[in-house]
Formats: C-alpha cells, structure tokens, sequence
C-alpha cells in the first residue's frame, strides 16, 4: 500500500482509485469516495467543549486538618465542596518530594504523609471528556525560608546525588525516638530511595549546632553516647541477611544559622558489612564525599 503525505486539506474533495493492470493498461476510474472537511463544523465542536468546560465548575471551600499520628508522620485530611453535579476529582498534592496524583470519587481525601510546604491542585471532573479549571487552593511557602532537605554521598564508589530523607522524618529536630535518642539531637536522614535502599542517618547533638569540625561516631565506637554524642547510623533494607556497624568518621558544621532555618556540612565515615547468621565479618565500605543541607524545624527554632 502506498502511502500519500503532504496533502493540504481544504474545502470538499474526493478521492477516486484504479487498479493498474499494466505499463500502458487501467481499470475504470470507478465511483470516487467523497470525502468533507467543513471548518465550521470542526468550529463548532472546539465551541460545544469549551461550553461543557465552563458548566464544569471547579470545586470550592477547601479546608484542612491535620490528625496527629503517635508512631508515624501527622496525616491531612482534605474536605472541599463540589463545584456542580461532578462525582470525581483530580487532586495533585505536590511538596519537596515530589508530586503525588489521585483520583477520588468522594469531595473528601486523606494524605497519610505531608510536609509544611506544598501546593495543593483540584479538579472537577465532569466526564470522561471534560473537566474543570484547576485551582490551587493551597500554597504554603515561607516568604524567608527555602525548605531544603538534602544529602549526598560516596557509598562504596557510588555517588549519590538526591538522598532525601523518608516521609516520616522530614525536617529536624522533630521525630526523635523517645528513650532512644536525645530530644535535643538533629536528626538528618538521607535515603537513596522511597521505602527500600540504603539511609544515613546523622545524629547532631546539641552541643554541636554552631560551625566546627567533629568526631562522627558510630556503633564500633568504645565511648559511644547516643544521648550525648554526635554519631552516624547506616541501614540497608535491600538485604535481610546483613547487618552493619559504623565506625567512627568525621562531621564539619559549615553553616548552622537558626534565623535562616538551615544547617549545612560535609561528613565522611566507613562501616562494617557482617553476615547476620554467622557474624563473620565480609567487607568495609566507606562513605565519603558527604555533604548535607537541610531546613531547621521552624516551630523548634522560635
């Protein structure tokens, strides 16, 4: 089959084939196939939907409330009132890390994990066809303050870029674990991904929040005092039959300003790979190249 391209489309037209039966030898032309391409009617369907568009109100009266969680991150729990006879929305919720899509069939959506920053979308979804304007109901933004939540790293020769930390631990020096941590540490969590690879977690005690270089202990450390030290944790959820142990590094403070919400620095350490049925001792990997900057909890820091 040959294919025709460049044909300019305009008014009526029609199309006739023959069938070639030799060099110098055809069929009769035949019946030709009309075919109309009318712009007022193209005209009036680009009308007809932006008329069903404008009876597809968007929503209004968004409110929100946050519902305190004992063990994990608070959850938001979104109510908003229907634009017109719609039974879906489109809801965008977007932060830091990323941004997140859902569909709902009811004017109500709970998101389980959320930060202080972020912009919230709707959208009235009238058919399959149309929907509404999108509307923003919600922007947080500090006029001050960029909330950043940053790690990078050299981890065994691999460089890291983008380690966020998960969603329930957000932005220091919030989420401690009571008994375990002391309240006063900032807690900095890096993770190369969502909810499996490896994290680094940094344990700034108080007594280290100001610029200067410092020991960065970890769990080979003789002396070490969680509630006390500074000090690095290391986990790899990818492998269950591993286990790791920090030994000690080193952490600089390059900025720690608590009017700007932001501390920064640089850390290095190295880390012990052990088989959890044996104990038997496999490898030591070294974390290097590291750096960090992250927003300080602002309700902590006024």
């Amino acid at each position: 089959m040959k294919k025709i391209t460049n044909l300019i489309l305009v008014g009526s037209f029609a199309f006739f084939a023959l069938t070639a039966c030799s060099s110098d030898d055809s069929s009769d032309l035949g019946e030709g196939k009309e075919i109309e391409k009318e712009v007022e009617k193209e005209i009036e369907k680009e009308i007809e939907k932006e008329v069903e568009k404008s009876l597809c109100t968007a929503p209004t009266n968004l409110t929100k409330e946050v519902i305190n969680n004992s063990f994990s991150s608070d959850a938001l729990v979104l109510n908003w009132v229907a634009g017109g006879d719609e039974s879906e929305w489109k809801v965008i919720y977007k932060d830091f890390f990323g941004t997140n899509e859902f569909i709902v069939s009811e004017n109500t959506l709970t998101i389980d994990s959320f930060v202080e920053d972020h912009i919230i979308t709707i959208t009235s979804i009238c058919d399959a066809d149309t929907e509404s304007e999108t509307v923003t109901f919600s922007k947080i933004d500090s006029s001050d303050i960029d909330v950043v939540a940053n790690m990078t790293a050299t981890v065994n020769g691999v460089s890291y870029s983008n380690l966020i930390p998960r969603p329930f631990f957000v932005l220091a020096p919030d989420h401690v674990s009571p008994g375990f941590i002391n309240a006063d540490d900032i807690w900095l969590q890096g993770a190369s991904e969502f909810n499996s690879g490896f994290e680094i977690n940094l344990f700034i005690d108080e007594s280290d929040w100001k610029v200067g270089s410092y020991e960065l202990k970890g769990g080979d450390s003789d002396d070490l005092d969680m509630d006390l030290d500074t000090h690095v944790t290391f986990f790899n959820l990818n492998n269950d039959n591993l286990y790791y142990i920090e030994k000690p590094g080193s952490i600089e403070i390059t900025k720690f300003d608590s009017d700007e919400r932001i501390i920064e620095g640089t850390f290095s350490f190295s880390y012990n790979v052990y088989d959890r049925s044996t104990f038997n001792l496999i490898s030591t990997e070294v974390v290097e190249n590291g750096t960090f900057k992250y927003t300080l909890n602002e309700e902590y820091f006024n």
